[in-house]
């Protein structure tokens, strides 16, 4: 329902039907699963047929601030790759950079157009203040322009960066989305996606047993 419903919604994207979506299906049942971030990690550095690979997961956050009420936002937490290969361009300040997503950074995030001028009243210097989502600093480093809201209707984003739990591969709490090159297709990410995720099951039969990738 949440896939159908994020590519059912005008969210901005340029060359959308380049965009694909990847989850895992169990092979006996067919249940869906949400990634893991190993899993995650292993597809991306894998799968040729792709441009690019990306995760997150979306939260409803508390965000809050020195100016006004706390206001309650949709939070997607996203690799930093994330906007280079939805192809999104902040129009001001800057995206996500790989260091952003390094255990220990500094915590960060972007705006929608949307926040930036409702709560924020378009504040040319919003780069660099901060800001508190669920009560953690973070600093913001960019805006994106108005309609651009992929993943799926969002406020704002933040990194993902994996803590002890997200780097166990049972943890399935991610979803997953990719940019085909051009000329490309979907039937031959499927083949090599599900190729890589059958060779995971077989080296880690205690948590992807029987789980295959499907785009």
């Amino acid at each position: 329902t949440i896939v159908k419903g994020a590519f059912s919604w005008d969210l901005g994207l340029d060359h959308v039907d380049r965009m694909i979506l990847v989850s895992l299906a169990d092979s006996s049942r067919r249940q869906d699963f949400g990634m893991s971030y190993p899993d995650f990690l292993d597809l991306r550095s894998q799968a040729t047929s792709l441009e690019g690979l990306a995760a997150y997961r979306m939260a409803s956050v508390n965000l809050s601030d020195n100016r006004s009420l706390p206001e309650r936002y949709y939070c997607v937490t996203m690799s930093a790759n994330g906007f280079l290969v939805s192809e999104q361009k902040p129009v001001l300040g800057r995206g996500f950079v790989a260091d952003d997503e390094r255990p220990g950074a500094p915590p960060v995030a972007v705006l929608s157009y949307h926040v930036w001028q409702d709560r924020y009243g378009k504040d040319p210097g919003i780069a660099g203040k901060t800001i508190r989502v669920n009560d953690v600093p973070h600093t913001v480093v960019g805006v994106m322009p108005p309609g651009k809201r992929f993943p799926e209707e969002t406020d704002l984003w933040t990194p993902l960066i994996p803590d002890a739990p997200a780097l166990q591969r049972a943890n399935r709490d991610l979803m997953l989305f990719g940019r085909l090159p051009r000329g490309g297709s979907t039937a031959a990410a499927g083949a090599q996606l599900a190729t890589i995720s059958t060779r995971l099951a077989k080296q880690f039969p205690d948590s992807n047993k029987g789980l295959t990738a499907e785009v």
